[in-house]
């Protein structure tokens, strides 16, 4: 059969193989590809909350504030992390410039346990507001529910239908079938929960970074003894 060689990276090199996932920077480079991803979906996601506070008229509340201020803060620590892979590279293969490894496996950590947290702060901020929506937009053309709509499904500075078409995208982007399987891609797409962290510590093993943890910890220890202080300025 025709193989066309030209697209093939390794052929019967075990050593390779297993070397490929670290040693390519494949992993350096999805996570800064997916930690932007996550951070504009994340942009996206502020405003949907925000605009459902106002819809419900709590946007005023301290504690509806200090959820949406959260939501802020997570996509700024994520925003920080895509930036320190893009400024502080690491010298890949072929002289080439790539995310360093240990700030994307620590991406990868803060990344897959983040979208939990974004739907725990929808639902205890928005309540049952999502579901409080008609079954279609057929009702909103129903001459004899349409009245009814407007009156009892408007939202704070929001007709009936606008009010609905806002909550109809939340529970699309939270809440639905479709947000369910979002939420485990998520959760899992970068591998299971202690590979992510078994990978984080072979890493800082590898290159030096466990040494120089437990170093400090030496010099802290090496300050002083029995006797006292030993070192200046502390010691007398």
């Amino acid at each position: 059969c025709f193989v066309p060689w030209e697209n093939v990276l390794v052929y019967r090199d075990v050593e390779k193989a297993k070397q490929f996932y670290a040693a390519s920077g494949f992993f350096n480079r999805f996570n800064l590809q997916s930690a932007v991803r996550l951070s504009i979906k994340l942009e996206f996601c502020i405003g949907l909350l925000a605009m459902g506070a106002e819809s419900a008229g709590t946007a005023d509340f301290r504690g509806v504030q200090a959820a949406v201020g959260e939501m802020v803060g997570l996509r700024e620590q994520l925003w920080a992390l895509t930036t320190a892979m893009a400024l502080d590279p690491e010298e890949g293969v072929g002289g080439t410039a790539i995310p360093r490894l240990q700030t994307a496996a620590a991406t990868r950590i803060f990344a897959t346990n983040l979208w939990q947290r974004v739907r725990e702060i929808f639902e205890t901020t928005l309540a049952g507001g999502p579901i409080y929506t008609v079954s279609s937009f057929r009702d909103l053309q129903q001459p004899e529910l349409a009245p009814l709509v407007a009156q009892y499904y408007r939202g704070t500075g929001l007709a009936a239908p606008d009010r609905i078409k806002l909550f109809k995208l939340i529970w699309d982007a939270l809440y639905s079938e479709f947000a369910g399987r979002h939420a485990l891609y998520e959760r899992n797409y970068a591998g299971n929960q202690d590979q992510q962290r078994l990978d984080a510590l072979r890493w800082a093993e590898g290159r030096g970074d466990m040494d120089r943890y437990k170093g400090l910890v030496n010099q802290c220890l090496d300050d002083y003894d029995l006797s006292g202080w030993r070192v200046a300025p502390y010691k007398s």
